[in-house]
């Protein structure tokens, strides 16, 4: 019923930096927010060990939202 494997797909965050930069090379940090299983009940979407019902923590979804 869910995706348990979320790899393999492309994030695109926009990015600015100076030619001078881009010339010489530099290090940048980004921050993005990631689809991530839900550590509660595993992407199946319900706690486990229980009949099927919505876990609270994802609300059904099997995902939570982590930002790095």
């Amino acid at each position: 019923m869910f995706r348990q494997n979320f790899g393999g797909q492309d994030i695109k965050v926009p990015l600015e930096l100076s030619f001078m930069e881009a010339v010489q090379g530099c290090a940048k940090t980004v921050t993005f927010q990631a689809a991530v299983a839900c550590e509660a009940c595993g992407g199946s979407g319900v706690p486990p060990g229980t009949r099927p019902e919505s876990c609270k923590r994802c609300k059904g979804s099997g995902m939570t939202f982590m930002q790095t």
